[in-house]
């Protein structure tokens, strides 16, 4: 599996990890957040960018 880091990690700042499937691949990202109580209009506007997201057929270059 690939990863892919930008950014220092900071464990003082709450982070999610959103993730979906699609075409036999699976994307995962993690989101951190600045404050304590994160704003969960961004998480699901991810989700719903990774959910929507159109990858090539897994073994396609």
């Amino acid at each position: 599996m690939q990863e892919s880091f930008l950014g220092q990690w900071d464990p003082d700042i709450p982070a999610r990890l959103i993730q979906a499937r699609a075409r036999g691949h699976q994307v995962m990202v993690w989101i951190w957040f600045g404050t304590a109580k994160p704003d969960t209009s961004l998480l699901e506007g991810a989700q719903q960018q990774l959910d929507t997201l159109e990858l090539p057929e897994r073994g396609d270059p």
